[in-house]
């Protein structure tokens, strides 16, 4: 359903190619070299290769710059990289933050992205009968996890994945998990905004607070935080 989007986009106006190449832009803005990034971890496929510096040598109305080679400072930084526009921020800038662990929480991550996880661990390639299979998968999960006290775990994942009969590989799973995706009952960031009111007027303050779980941070950390 995004083809559209992705087919005004660089010069092939290949939908696929050009999905490779943003996630490739957006991980080449903030690593810390100057080569083209092999692009993704989940779907193994591969971008073009090079120096980074080629994207940014035609930008919209003559700009001129490089990548930045740092950590993402916002979620409107995005805007910077070539191929993110205002239908990208719009359709997907929800999905992004820069506060995360980097990684997919299987507990809250929406059926599209579960379906990326479960295509990048499936055993063969795309059948026609897997719409039906993970349809089948999804309605036995809201089942499961409406039930107080069940977590959705990774014993879980793998037994509802046998319940839909998707083959996996086990292999591939064990090496995502905690690398690239969690299982995590209990988000480890949070923000939170507290609102005081007094003679009419109002203020808020706004903080992104990590909780320490791991013990690498006592007791937590404040990443961020505004006054308005």
């Amino acid at each position: 359903k995004y083809d559209p989007l992705f087919e005004q986009l660089g010069d092939s106006r290949d939908p696929i190619r050009n999905r490779i190449e943003l996630i490739s832009n957006i991980t080449d803005w903030a690593d810390g070299n100057e080569d083209i990034d092999p692009v993704c971890i989940i779907t193994q496929d591969r971008a073009s290769g090079g120096s980074e510096d080629v994207r940014y040598g035609h930008l919209p109305y003559g700009a001129n710059y490089k990548p930045k080679n740092g950590m993402i400072d916002s979620v409107a930084e995005l805007r910077m990289l070539p191929y993110v526009g205002d239908a990208f921020m719009q359709l997907f800038s929800r999905y992004f933050t820069v506060w995360s662990d980097s990684r997919v929480s299987m507990k809250t991550a929406d059926p599209w992205m579960i379906r990326a996880v479960i295509r990048a661990i499936a055993v063969g390639p795309p059948l026609p009968g897997d719409d039906e299979k993970f349809a089948k998968f999804m309605e036995q999960r809201a089942i499961l996890t409406a039930v107080p006290g069940v977590k959705f775990d990774k014993a879980m994942f793998m037994s509802l994945l046998a319940f839909a009969d998707i083959p996996f590989d086990q292999a591939k799973l064990d090496n995502m998990t905690g690398r690239v995706i969690t299982f995590d009952d209990v988000s480890s960031v949070y923000r939170i905004t507290a609102v005081g009111r007094g003679n009419g007027a109002s203020s808020s303050v706004t903080v992104v607070w990590r909780d320490d779980r791991t013990g690498k941070l006592s007791p937590g950390q404040f990443y961020y935080w505004r006054e308005e």
